[in-house]
């Protein structure tokens, strides 16, 4: 994660001492450091490269980095069906920015988009049906109770403190 972090932020900032601190703060995150025993939570490798592909979309409107996207966040889908989740919601808010910011390319760069999205939706449909399919048939998860963090760990300073991700 540390390295597309930096590829990531070269490209915003132009700066490579600055990429180099964004990445290791991305790749240090306390949250991966501490939740050793859930990798798949944090497995956010190929995001800062996707969200670069799809701003690269929008600007450009080249239809190469509709194909990056999907290949990408196909990647992206390895990891886990829970962070595809959280994927598609920052991708839609992303998107929905992108729309507005850059009206140039506007069509060509939806119709790219929603391409990747059905690409990567098939993909994931294919890869995830397996396990979800077994998990019904097996109640795999059946009976557990939820387990939520306890409140004092968002608070500033904490492992769960959502100010790290925004860092």
């Amino acid at each position: 994660p540390g390295c597309t972090m930096f590829l990531w932020a070269r490209y915003f900032t132009g700066s490579s001492a600055a990429a180099f601190i964004a990445g290791m703060l991305f790749q240090l995150l306390p949250a991966r450091i501490f939740d050793g025993g859930h990798p798949f939570l944090h497995a956010d490798y190929w995001l800062p490269m996707a969200l670069l592909a799809l701003h690269r979309l929008f600007v450009t409107g080249r239809l190469r980095y509709a194909v990056l996207l999907a290949g990408l966040l196909i990647l992206q889908s390895f990891a886990s069906i829970y962070l595809l989740i959280g994927v598609f919601i920052l991708f839609s808010v992303y998107g929905v920015f992108l729309l507005w910011a850059h009206p140039r390319y506007r069509m060509v760069a939806l119709g790219g988009a929603i391409s990747a999205a059905a690409v990567v939706i098939g993909f994931a449909s294919w890869l995830l049906m397996p396990y979800l399919d077994v998990r019904e048939q097996w109640q795999l998860l059946a009976g557990r109770d939820t387990i939520f963090s306890p409140l004092g760990s968002l608070l500033p300073g904490d492992f769960a403190f959502p100010g790290w991700i925004f860092t």
